[in-house]
């Protein structure tokens, strides 16, 4: 599996109740990297995205496309989708899955 490295995509675009934070609203514990890191919620810690398992290309990175993508059960396995990347559109209309944009 890959590294985050320097991508916060994710803390910025997807909403973290345990947090209080909305979508699109960066998380107020971000500031270059997350202050709380160690101490991070459960749902920060067990949170990976599609780029990280490597099922989307190296210079895909959600911080360079502005679009984070992540799988989940929501009856069946569905791709969520939050960015509105064209290169990301166009790669998840070949996806076998359900697909949900949120913007």
């Amino acid at each position: 599996m890959r590294s985050c490295g320097p991508c916060t995509e994710c803390c910025t675009r997807l909403e973290i109740k345990t947090l209080d934070k909305p979508a699109g609203v960066s998380c107020k514990h971000l500031d270059g990297n997350c202050s709380i890191y160690a101490e991070r919620p459960e749902v920060c810690r067990n949170f990976t995205c599609t780029w990280l398992h490597g099922q989307m290309g190296a210079m895909d990175r959600p911080d360079k496309v502005n679009t984070v993508v992540w799988a989940a059960y929501d009856g069946p396995l569905t791709l969520f989708i939050s960015g509105s990347s064209k290169k990301v559109r166009k790669w998840a209309k070949k996806e076998p899955y359900p697909v949900k944009w949120l913007e």
